[in-house]
């Protein structure tokens, strides 16, 4: 009886070992997971400080539509693209249809190419000869 507990305590120690490749695998597997996450983190991060920042540097400069653009919808998009990993298509639709409509609410005057032949005509405005 005791052969028998020593060989099977025997099959099992070289199962164990015949394990230990593939868990050693999916531990660096994990690893490299991890690192990609915390990647991805700081990425969205430096990307949305950047984003920010840009868009405030903007708007002190006179200059609220590329604000809008830069800390508006496209900013939270971003975020949640490297923060969430996830992005779905009614998002996307919502934060495109919100990006219209804040620029079409602006101002006149703030329009992108205000001054344009275009942009006056537009308005009813006629310009030149």
């Amino acid at each position: 009886m005791n052969q028998v507990h020593v060989r099977h305590m025997r099959n099992l120690c070289s199962e164990l070992k015949a394990l230990e490749p593939e868990l050693d695998q999916q531990k660096e597997e994990q690893k490299r997971q991890h690192v990609r996450y915390l990647s991805g983190l700081w990425a969205g991060f430096a990307i949305a400080s950047g984003m920010l920042s840009g868009g405030v540097f903007a708007g002190i400069s006179g200059q609220p539509w590329l604000a809008v653009l830069l800390t508006g919808p496209s900013f939270v998009a971003l975020a949640k693209l490297f923060v969430i990993r996830r992005a779905d298509a009614s998002n996307a639709r919502e934060i495109s249809r919100l990006g219209h409509d804040v620029m079409v609410n602006l101002p006149a005057d703030m329009q992108p190419y205000a001054d344009s032949e275009i942009a006056k005509e537009a308005r009813g405005g006629m310009s030149g000869p």
